[in-house]
C-alpha cells in the first residue's frame, strides 16, 4: 500500500509539473520562458521515464499529436530556418505531445477522475492567484511585456486578461466533476450560476467581453446537458465539431452576417474604447487573408506578425486565420484531424459526465477563436483528457488507509 500511495503522490508530482506548461511569466519575457519551459519538459520526460512504461496504447493516441508537432516545426524552420523561433515551436508543439502522452498514460494507469482532479487542483490555485491580483488592482494589473519587450498591457503575474478568462472556462466546465459522489441537478445548477457570476465580475473588472461571452457558453453548455445528458454525447462527434468550428468561421469570416451587420457593429463600438474596433478587425482579417494566399501551403511559421508590422498593432485576431498564416493548410489539416480523432476517441465512451466539462469548455473556446488567438495550450490540455477517453481506468483509486 506505501508503494502505492508513493506512485500516486509521484504521478500528482509529475501532473503539477504539466500544468506549469501553461504559464508564461509575462515580465520575463519569451526567451526566458522558452528557457523554463523546456527544462520543465526535459524534467517531465526524465521523471515519466523513470517510474513508467509507454504503453502501446497511449502512443497510439499521440499520432496525430506528433503530425502536428512535425507540421508546425517544419512551417518555421521553412521560414525562419535554426532560430529562436524554431526553437520556441518545438517548446510549444512539444508541450502539447506531453499533455497526450502523460494524461492517456495516467488515465490508463490510474484513472481519469484521478487525473482531472489534480489538474483541476492546480488550475484553481492558478485562478486564485490571478484573481486576487485582478482584485487588488481593480482589473488595471500590473505591467507586462509585449511584442519585442515592450511594455504593453496589464497583467496578473501569471497572464494576462486572457489567461484568466480561460482559466475561469475551465473551472467553471469542470464544476460538476466530482470523483466521489453524484450531484443533484440543484446542486449543479446552484454551482454553475454562483461561479459564472463570479467569473463575470472577475472579467468585468478585466475588461474581457471574451472572456464573459466565454464563461457564459461554458454555463449554457453546462445547463444544458445538466437536463439532457444526451445532448453532450450529440456534441461529442467528430463531425458535429469540425462542421461547428468551420460553419462559425465561414460566416464570420466569408459573409456579411457578422462584420457588416448594424447590430454587431453597435455592440462591438459599444464595448470598444475607440471607434475603430471593427473597422481594425477587418483591416486585420484582409492582411491575414492577404499573406495566407501568398504562401498558403506551408505558411509562416510560428508567431508570424505581418499584421502587427503593417498595421504596428495587432495580430491575426481569428484562431482558424493565425493557424493557416502560421502553418499553413498542412498545419490546418493537421490540426483538424487531431480535433477530429480526440472527439473521436470521446465519442466512444457513454459516460457523459465524464466528457461533459471538457466538451463545454472546447466548443465554447472554439467559439471564441473566432476573435481571439486562444487555440493554444489550455485548448490542446483539455483536447488531451478527451482523447484518454477510450481506454481510461474506470476504476476509481481509493486513497484510504483502510483500502
Amino acid at each position: 500500500m506505501e508503494e502505492r500511495l508513493y506512485k500516486v503522490k509521484y504521478s500528482s508530482l509529475i501532473l503539477s509539473f504539466l500544468c506549469l506548461l501553461l504559464i508564461s511569466l509575462p515580465h520575463l519575457g519569451q526567451r526566458i520562458n522558452n528557457i523554463i519551459k523546456l527544462n520543465l519538459e526535459i524534467i517531465l520526460i526524465l521523471l515519466v521515464a523513470i517510474k513508467y512504461k509507454f504503453t502501446t496504447d497511449a502512443l497510439k493516441k499521440c499520432v496525430y499529436i506528433c503530425s502536428l508537432f512535425i507540421a508546425m516545426c517544419l512551417s518555421t524552420f521553412f521560414y525562419y530556418g535554426i532560430s529562436s523561433r524554431f526553437l520556441n515551436t518545438m517548446i510549444t508543439a512539444g508541450a502539447y505531445i506531453l499533455f497526450y502522452l502523460i494524461i492517456a498514460l495516467f488515465s490508463k494507469k490510474y484513472s481519469y477522475e484521478y487525473v482531472m482532479a489534480i489538474i483541476n487542483k492546480n488550475i484553481i490555485i492558478y485562478m486564485l492567484i490571478l484573481d486576487i491580483f485582478v482584485i487588488l488592482t481593480l482589473g488595471f494589473g500590473l505591467r507586462g511585456r509585449g511584442i519585442g519587450g515592450i511594455i504593453d498591457e496589464s497583467v496578473y503575474l501569471l497572464g494576462n486578461k486572457f489567461i484568466t478568462s480561460y482559466i475561469h472556462m475551465l473551472v467553471l466546465a469542470f464544476v460538476n466533476q466530482q470523483r466521489y459522489r453524484v450531484l443533484s441537478k440543484r446542486t449543479k445548477i446552484y454551482r454553475i450560476v454562483i461561479l459564472l457570476l463570479y467569473s463575470l465580475i472577475i472579467c468585468k473588472l478585466m475588461d474581457t467581453t471574451t472572456g464573459m461571452i466565454g464563461c457564459i457558453l461554458v454555463a449554457t453548455i453546462q445547463t444544458i446537458i445538466t437536463y439532457k445528458p444526451r445532448f453532450i454525447h450529440f456534441l461529442s462527434h467528430p463531425l458535429v465539431v469540425l462542421i461547428f468550428f468551420f460553419s462559425i468561421n465561414i460566416i464570420f469570416l466569408l459573409t456579411d452576417f457578422v462584420l457588416n451587420n448594424d447590430f454587431f457593429t453597435s455592440f462591438l463600438l459599444s464595448k470598444s474604447h475607440t471607434s475603430t474596433i471593427l473597422s481594425g478587425r477587418v483591416a486585420m482579417y484582409n492582411i491575414s487573408m492577404e499573406a495566407i494566399a501568398k504562401n498558403p501551403i506551408w505558411g509562416y511559421g510560428i508567431n508570424y506578425d505581418i499584421v502587427r508590422t503593417t498595421l504596428s498593432f495587432g495580430n491575426a485576431q481569428n484562431g482558424l486565420l493565425k493557424m493557416l498564416m502560421d502553418y499553413g493548410v498542412i498545419g490546418t489539416i493537421m490540426f483538424t484531424l487531431v480535433l477530429f480523432t480526440t472527439f473521436k476517441n470521446a465519442y466512444k465512451t457513454n459516460d457523459n459526465n465524464r466528457k461533459a466539462g471538457s466538451i463545454a469548455f472546447i466548443y465554447a473556446m472554439l467559439f471564441c477563436s473566432l476573435v481571439e488567438i486562444n487555440l493554444t495550450s489550455i485548448f490542446m490540455l483539455i483536447c488531451a483528457f478527451l482523447n484518454s477517453m477510450s481506454s481510461v481506468n474506470n476504476k476509481m483509486i481509493c486513497f484510504t488507509k483502510n483500502n
